[in-house]
């Protein structure tokens, strides 16, 4: 990231030192604002020497596409100035992704439901009139907005064991769903989103597989969809403005589950960050596990889970809230590991 400086009534000889020190905090920041393109990133440093008592003001100004950010700080130190002002701007660019990835959540949730719901009065008369190929047709480029939970779900199934690697994909889950919504789409519920329909059949596919055998041939499970096509149209991201930095859904813990204190965490490579996670998620009962996925991922609200779930909504809530103090339990000992870390270094030095 290319960081500008400007300083005033700050000696010469500190200019270098202020540069050198600003370069260690920089990784840190870098890692936060990773899947932002370089390109787009940019920072400004100002350093101000306030006289009578002597104090230095400093003050950075992060520039991206999703908006701008500012901190600053005032200490006896020039270094302790860049010290907080480098945690309080790591803490703004957390909030300011959450922000930006709840706003693209809300917009991919909104635009799936207008799609849908356009779609729904024609489903339906296809499906009155046998017409499977012209039901497939509609409703199968309408479906990757699914295909996020169905790789985290597919990855967690291999993970354990439960489907041997190779042995399924995510057109293989989604290709399931689309013929039990042409079997059973009479019976879905009346006043029901479509969206929370076919989410709770996706859950019932993973579900289903994983109580089959190891080795259970997919040719003999899944009904063929003719005329289906693998790759959609539709990009789930790119009517986003937050789209293009969001990789994947649990790429970072800092996405989902922000905490002002997790300097341990945000030091770990985001792969180290996600395989934590998951294998988290995955420890958890499966209700709980796909309410907190469903809400914090997904978009849907608790009283659409408790639909998908059919059962209580204020069992929902209490599992989404045991769920994020599952997580943020893994940030508190890994910063507890980090800090014992560095007691025994210095001990043994």
């Amino acid at each position: 990231m290319q960081v500008h400086w400007a300083f005033r009534g700050c000696p010469d000889r500190l200019k270098p030192q202020m540069r050198d020190y600003w370069e260690e905090k920089l990784p840190r920041l870098e890692r936060l604002l990773k899947r932002f393109p370089d390109p787009l990133r940019e920072m400004w440093v100002t350093v101000d020497t306030l006289p009578h008592p002597q104090r230095f003001e400093t003050k950075a100004v992060v520039h991206l596409p999703t908006g701008t950010l500012v901190a600053e700080e005032i200490a006896e130190s020039w270094e302790e100035s860049l010290d907080k002002m480098a945690d309080e701007l790591g803490r703004r660019i957390k909030r300011h992704k959450e922000k930006v990835r709840g706003d693209w959540v809300y917009r991919r949730k909104q635009r799936r439901r207008e799609d849908l719901s356009a779609a729904g009065a024609q489903l339906a008369s296809d499906r009155a009139a046998s017409q499977r190929n012209q039901f497939f047709e509609l409703l199968g480029p309408l479906m990757p907005f699914m295909s996020d939970h169905a790789k985290r779900e597919l990855r967690r199934l291999e993970k354990r064991g439960e489907v041997r690697r190779g042995d399924l994909s995510v057109n293989d889950l989604t290709d399931e769903v689309l013929v039990r919504a042409w079997e059973r789409f009479d019976e879905r519920p009346d006043h029901g989103r479509l969206d929370v329909w076919l989410m709770q059949l996706l859950d019932e596919v993973v579900a289903w597989f994983a109580s089959q055998p190891a080795g259970v041939s997919i040719e003999s499970t899944i009904v063929p969809v003719e005329e289906l096509e693998e790759e959609s149209d539709v990009d789930e991201e790119d009517d986003s403005y937050a789209g293009f930095f969001l990789e994947h859904a649990l790429a970072t813990l800092a996405d989902i589950l922000p905490d002002k204190h997790a300097d341990a965490w945000d030091a770990l490579e985001p792969t180290e960050q996600r395989e934590r996670l998951e294998d988290a998620l995955s420890q958890m009962e499966p209700p709980r596990r796909l309410a907190f996925i469903h809400h914090t991922l997904e978009g849907f609200d608790t009283a659409e889970i408790a639909m998908m779930q059919d059962r209580p909504e204020e069992e929902v809530i209490a599992d989404v809230k045991a769920a994020r103090e599952e997580l943020r339990q893994i940030v508190t000992e890994t910063r507890k590991t980090r800090h014992d870390e560095v007691r025994a270094g210095a001990a043994g030095l």
